[in-house]
C-alpha cells in the first residue's frame, strides 16, 4: 500500500507538477504557520517567507485563513500582506 502511495504521488507531480508544489506549499506554510504561532517575531518571519513561496492566486485564500487562525497577530498579518 506504501509503494503504491508513493507511485500516485510521482504520477501526479510528473503531470501536474505546479498545482502538487502549490498545495504541497500552501499545506506546508499552515503546517509551519500553526507551530510557531507562540512567538511574535518567528510568526511574522514565517509568514513572509511563506507569502514568497505561495502562488499569487492562492495568496487571498491564504490571507483569510491567517486572519481567522492567527488574529492575536492581525496587525503583523495585514502589515506582511501590504507588500504583495
Amino acid at each position: 500500500m506504501y509503494n503504491v502511495l508513493i507511485l500516485k504521488v510521482l504520477f501526479i507531480d510528473l503531470d501536474n507538477r505546479k498545482q502538487v508544489k502549490n498545495i504541497t506549499m500552501l499545506g506546508l506554510s499552515k503546517k509551519v504557520l500553526k507551530g510557531v504561532s507562540f512567538d511574535k517575531h518567528l510568526f511574522s518571519k514565517e509568514l513572509r517567507k511563506s507569502i514568497s513561496y505561495i502562488q499569487k492566486e492562492d495568496l487571498s485564500k491564504f490571507y483569510t485563513w491567517c486572519l481567522a487562525s492567527f488574529a492575536m497577530y492581525n496587525e503583523v498579518i495585514i502589515e506582511a500582506f501590504e507588500t504583495v
